[in-house]
């Protein structure tokens, strides 16, 4: 896991405006898609309260008891999804289908009812209402007894949409989906990539034993930046790059005097992966040891060790 999240964050550092670039996109793709798949819908709402008996009478019993108004609670919404309820309702409304969804919420402990139709269509939204007002009270008869309805907020028809997207979800929203997508991408890439992160792997993969591993170098900041030159010869460099240098050459010493061998290529696959650092280092690390090296740049497009040794034209 620990190679698995350095890879990781190697791949996010050079690739992290891929990330950027995604998240951009999800934005820009759920905008779209909300556009697309958006439709206006409008409520309307009444609140009223209510009471039994005959209003002729004079004679009223409010629910403030904890039975009546528990029953009220339970029996609203049943009354509601009756089909006796809705047949009286569409009839009352002079259609065969109801655009639009009613429902009830009561106020605990109390008989204050809020009734809210939602509706694509403001107008039916409004009509929907009204009409349920008016037929509610003689449908819940059978359940409910003869109940008046006393509104304290009449409704009002809607002007606008309730559901109007908005721009802050959509940001977060799609931003957070690109983001999601830009990591599990970087993810898969850490997971797949082609490259030996341990001795035993290199030793798989090439059949070749791993000699050293030299670390990562990183200098202070500072405003003269002529002293940061990675060498072993530079007394700002860590202790364990210096050692890390001095080990690889004296296991390539003894490789070298098995094979009898005098000539040392130092290559990789692409370039700004450490040769010519690694080159001019063993070429410096040699010579204090009292041998005699020649350091050949064998690259003819771009040349770099001479600059390494501040040597010039």
């Amino acid at each position: 896991l620990a190679v698995l999240f350095r890879d990781f964050f190697k791949i996010f550092s050079k690739l992290w405006w891929r990330v950027l670039i995604l998240i951009g996109a999800g934005i820009a793709a759920y905008g779209a898609f909300s556009f697309v798949r958006y439709t206006p819908m409008y409520r309307c709402e009444a609140t009223f309260t209510v009471a039994t008996g005959d209003e002729d009478s004079g004679t009223y019993n409010f629910y403030y008891s904890q039975n009546t108004a528990d029953q009220l609670s339970r029996t609203f919404p049943y009354i509601l999804e009756s089909s006796y309820f809705r047949s009286v309702l569409l009839e009352t409304l002079g259609t065969e289908t109801l655009n639009g969804s009613l429902s009830a919420e009561t106020v605990e402990n109390s008989n204050m009812v809020t009734m809210t139709v939602t509706s694509s269509s403001a107008g039916d939204a409004y009509e929907i209402l009204n009409a349920a007002l008016t037929v509610y009270p003689e449908t819940a008869r059978f359940v409910l007894g003869t109940i008046q309805f006393h509104l304290i907020d009449d409704p009002q028809a809607p002007t606008a949409p309730y559901n109007r997207p908005a721009p802050r979800q959509i940001v977060l929203r799609g931003g957070l989906a690109g983001a999601v997508l830009g990591i599990v991408i970087l993810g898969i890439l850490a997971l797949f990539r082609k490259t030996a992160k341990t001795p035993d792997e290199m030793r798989r993969f090439t059949s070749l034993k791993c000699l050293a591993a030299v670390p990562a170098v990183k200098f202070k900041a500072r405003r003269n930046q002529s002293g940061n030159r990675i060498s072993v010869l530079n007394k700002r460099l860590s202790y364990g790059y210096v050692e890390s240098i001095r080990a690889l050459q004296i296991r390539l010493e003894h490789a070298m005097q098995k094979d009898g061998g005098k000539v040392i290529l130092v290559t990789s696959t692409a370039a700004g992966e450490g040769k010519s650092t690694i080159a001019v280092n063993l070429a410096e690390m040699l010579a204090t040891k009292g041998k005699k090296v020649l350091l050949i740049d064998g690259d003819l497009r771009k040349q770099q060790d001479g600059k390494l040794l501040g040597c010039t034209d």
